[in-house]
Parts: structure tokens; sequence; C-alpha cells
């Protein structure tokens, strides 16, 4: 994935999140490991650290959301295949896809729910 935004953008959303939305963090004696950031059903940001990340605190981080939840939503970008993978063994499926033209970066995307089973 292109780098998008630079730091300081990424650390005004970052503000912009924790002042808006239920935020569970992730910490281990490195520090700062990840975090997701939620309002109600809807999933705004969930980010691992590149060394936290296939160690299973994604999984983690979700899983703690689940089980708030008997439904979620989130939005991930096509060209992130990785993600994709991530959240369709978590159980969320493809409800949308669009051109990108209604997010910030234009680029292709979509909409994932989970609801439980």
């Amino acid at each position: 994935m292109p780098e998008l935004h630079t730091p300081d953008e990424d650390m005004r959303l970052l503000r912009h999140l924790i002042e808006t939305t239920d935020v569970v963090t992730l910490r281990d004696w490195r520090g700062a490991q990840g975090f997701l950031a939620r309002d109600g059903d809807v999933v705004h940001a969930l980010y691992l650290a590149p060394r936290a990340r296939r160690r299973g605190h994604g999984r983690r981080l979700l899983h703690a959301a689940k089980t708030r939840a008997s439904r979620l939503e989130l939005w991930a970008f096509q060209a992130n295949s990785a993600a994709r993978a991530f959240y369709a063994r978590e159980g969320f499926a493809q409800a949308e896809a669009t051109d990108g033209a209604g997010n910030d970066e234009n680029l292709p995307d979509v909409r994932l729910v989970w609801t439980r089973g």
C-alpha cells in the first residue's frame, strides 16, 4: 500500500479517533503495539505496528470488539489484500464495493460486515 498521509496528518486522525470513538489499545513491554477504534458497530481503524503483525494481536483486538457487538462493519482498500484476507478469516463478508470516489484517498474500497452467527 502506498504512503497516503504525512505523519502529521496521521497524528491528527489519531487524535480525532481518540476524541470521538471507543479506542482499545494493545501494549506490551515495548510500548503501544496497536489499536482498534470503533463507534457502535462501525470499526473506524484497526492498526498494528509492523513488529506486532502476524502474532494474533489483530485477532485479539477484533475479538474484543466482537464480544460487545452483534454486528461490525468496516472499510478496507480493495488493493489491501492482506487486510481483506485477515477480515475474511475473521468472518467478515463483502457487502459493497466502490470506486473510491467517496473516500479521502480516492482509492477503490470495500465495505466488510461481520454478524454474530
